[in-house]
């Protein structure tokens, strides 16, 4: 068998990869092989630009001939950057004939909670200036995802595909890794512990902000700052439901109701809504925060931030 998995972004992903790369003899005794060949620490991400520009020729022949060394074992390749259409038909020529059994694993976050993820990725590593509103109007066709569905479908068949909405609340202990197992045929994870990954806990919209700035305006390397922000978890520096408010998330999920519509009717046997949708109840409250919490998130993440700069600054040079 061989499992692509493509993400979709902000689903677990990382921790998905984390603990395939961290478990790999284990794993391999078990049946499952996180495939080598084009993968770069944790994930496949350096096959994509080969394979968009039609440059990936010795890539793809690593690729075929580890599969083909090891034909009963179930291979996997996984890479959020796969969820895009253009990878579908690449990836279908590179691993052509390879195996009896293929399946294309997705998971699809809720759009208005992915937005808000990717606006505060996105802002943290000074991509993008602090300005919630103009990155929705950019981002809002990337809130899309049939057309990255369609494509797959087209060139694996339905019959490859296993999407998933991402609810914690319907994964086997709540746990993505513990449900990527069952996608794949019940692969046994017994006894193989979790890795941590304290990089992907939710800052909030204002260290996010300041992190952003230090990304555009220092020399400093703001990866070892996340890092340790999010570890201290120190009070005021983790929040969610900071980005956009319950009218504006509201209208996001208004915007992809036809999308969604769609990759119900093709991916989760016709249900007619596959997320929660309680908090945006007319009575649900907002938990966007109001003028006094927003000082102190702002307070917080100042301070968290100017603690993580003096700590980078106090560190001899190398």
């Amino acid at each position: 068998m061989l499992v692509i998995h493509i993400g979709s972004p902000k689903t677990g992903t990382t921790a998905l990869q984390g603990f395939l790369k961290s478990h790999l003899p284990a794993l391999r005794s078990r049946g499952l092989s996180y495939v080598a060949a084009g993968r770069t620490n944790i994930a496949h991400n350096s096959m994509v630009q080969p394979m968009l520009k039609g440059r990936a020729g010795d890539m793809v022949s690593a690729l075929r001939e580890e599969i083909a060394a090891a034909p009963d074992m179930v291979h996997v390749l996984s890479s959020e950057v796969f969820f895009q259409p253009a990878m579908a038909p690449r990836l279908a020529e590179a691993v052509d004939g390879l195996c009896r059994d293929l399946r294309v694993v997705a998971y699809l976050r809720r759009p208005d909670r992915y937005a808000e993820a990717m606006y505060k990725q996105k802002v943290k590593n000074g991509r993008i200036p602090p300005d919630p509103s103009a990155f929705l109007e950019g981002w809002a066709a990337n809130l899309r995802y049939m057309p990255v569905i369609d494509a797959y479908r087209e060139v694996f068949g339905e019959q490859a595909l296993r999407v998933r909405p991402f609810r914690r609340s319907h994964f086997p202990q709540g746990d993505v890794i513990a449900d990527f197992a069952e996608q794949i045929g019940g692969v046994d994870l017994s006894g193989l512990a979790r890795p941590d990954t304290p990089s992907n806990k939710t800052l909030s919209r204002a260290v996010s902000e300041h992190l952003g700035r230090v990304n555009r305006h220092t020399p400093f390397n703001s990866r070892v700052m996340i890092r340790e922000i999010a570890a201290e978890a120190t009070p005021g520096t983790l929040r969610g439901g900071d980005v956009f408010d319950k009218h504006t998330r509201a209208r996001i999920m208004e915007n992809c109701a036809q999308d969604l519509a769609s990759v119900s009717a093709a991916c989760f046997e016709g249900a007619r809504e596959p997320f929660d949708l309680s908090d945006l109840a007319p009575d649900a409250p907002d938990p966007f925060p109001g003028p006094e919490e927003a000082l102190r998130l702002e307070r917080a993440a100042a301070e968290a931030v100017m603690a993580a700069l003096g700590r980078q600054a106090a560190k001899p040079e190398d």
